[in-house]
């Protein structure tokens, strides 16, 4: 198959042409082709073992492709080094020299170029500056903090003006907390530098809020291309729904297209609503899923008359600081639906108690329509209690 998602090649940084990988009969990447525009960024996003590392890392030029090219500003550099590409590199362990300063650390690119001792002195710290570390700059990596430590690589690849800064699984080995203030700031220096930029993780969180386009991969291949929005709220496929956010999914039938883009489907008897601007015809198995802050929960019986109203039993509750998980077991639906609702406010169950009547409703433009085509697979991770018909993940 070929994947091909791209931009105007007049205006592209970083153009992978039917790029793959065999190792023996292995196939870790194939075939794949992107363009990424002039100070776009681009995440790859997948599970381990899906080809996300191994592409990077052809792009850096530390592992050859079997087929394919790589092409940086139009010019073909799928056999040129590493150290001869123009791009910079950070690392998931950083990858600094412990016996060097931080000063020196993140100009030792330069110095590698022959640039002048005055010259990468005054970038080294300028970039220290542009990271916040130029107080640390004659420190050693030892002293230093783990994220303090990825933002001097940060700072190294920057230093030599790369025309692509490739960023491999950079906050994995961070807490959560410090995680999210380093994308945060990964983000900052991305928009101010305006550097075409191509992340690697299986972060889908580190996705959406970084991205401008994500790549989301399974199996060697391309399995959807989109912005945050557009994968995350129209998912074209099972598996970019299962990986990318939770949801509820119920196999349904189309019974009646509606209009130009609604849909009536049955579901186990019971009639949910949905909107769908793509072909799926009368007759046809689809998969709907909606995602648990789409769905409201109130008094049982309350908003009749609207489509996509039922009737169920609190199954479970979890408090979640800011927000609030529901569980409520739908038996019309033959499915537990999980609901993300405020904690605080007048739209929660607040007095509800488990195994008390509650309703759930969602509106038919939030439901997500997929065509079947395959198995969903899941981890587990998020299943409700309550009836088994429907998985939730």
């Amino acid at each position: 198959m070929n994947h091909s998602y791209l931009t105007d090649p007049n205006t592209s940084s970083l153009s992978l042409s039917g790029l793959g990988k065999r190792f023996g009969s292995a196939v870790a990447v194939e075939n794949l082709t992107l363009d990424v525009a002039n100070g776009e960024f681009v995440t790859l996003l997948g599970p381990s073992g899906c080809g996300k590392t191994t592409t990077i890392r052809m792009v850096a030029g530390y592992v050859a492709p079997t087929t394919g090219r790589v092409l940086l500003r139009s010019r073909d550099v799928t056999i040129m080094p590493p150290q001869r590409r123009g791009m910079g590199m950070v690392f998931q362990d950083y990858a600094l020299f412990p016996h060097l300063s931080v000063r020196d650390n993140v100009a030792f690119g330069l110095r590698m170029r022959g640039v002048s001792k005055r010259t990468r002195r005054g970038v080294a710290e300028e970039k220290l500056e542009l990271v916040g570390l130029r107080e640390a700059a004659d420190k050693l990596p030892a002293e230093l903090s783990g994220g303090m430590r990825q933002r001097v690589a940060l700072a190294r690849a920057l230093a030599i003006d790369p025309a692509v800064l490739l960023l491999d699984e950079p906050f994995s080995a961070l807490d959560a907390k410090l995680r999210s203030s380093l994308r945060g700031e990964v983000k900052r220096i991305q928009q101010v530098t305006g550097v075409t930029t191509l992340l690697v993780t299986h972060d889908q969180q580190e996705a959406l809020s970084l991205s401008d386009r994500v790549v989301v991969m399974r199996d060697g291949g391309v399995e959807q291309v989109g912005t945050p929005r557009e994968i995350y709220e129209r998912p074209s496929s099972l598996f970019a729904l299962d990986f990318v956010g939770r949801s509820t999914r119920f196999s349904g039938t189309v019974v009646r297209r509606e209009g130009a883009n609604q849909l009536v489907c049955d579901v186990g008897g019971a009639t949910v609503h949905a909107c769908d601007p793509g072909s799926v015809q009368p007759g046809e198995r689809v998969t709907l899923a909606i995602r648990p802050e789409s769905v409201a929960v109130s008094v049982a019986g309350d908003r009749e008359g609207q489509a996509n109203v039922f009737t169920g039993v609190l199954a479970a509750r979890e408090y979640g600081g800011g927000v609030e998980h529901v569980t409520v077991d739908v038996a019309e639906l033959g499915a537990s639906v999980l609901c993300e609702v405020a904690a605080r406010g007048e739209c929660r169950p607040s007095d509800g108690s488990v195994g008390d009547p509650v309703g759930v409703c969602f509106r038919r433009e939030d439901v997500i329509v997929v065509a079947d085509g395959g198995a969903v697979s899941s981890d587990g991770d998020g299943v409700a209690p309550g009836l088994p018909a429907a998985t939730v993940a």
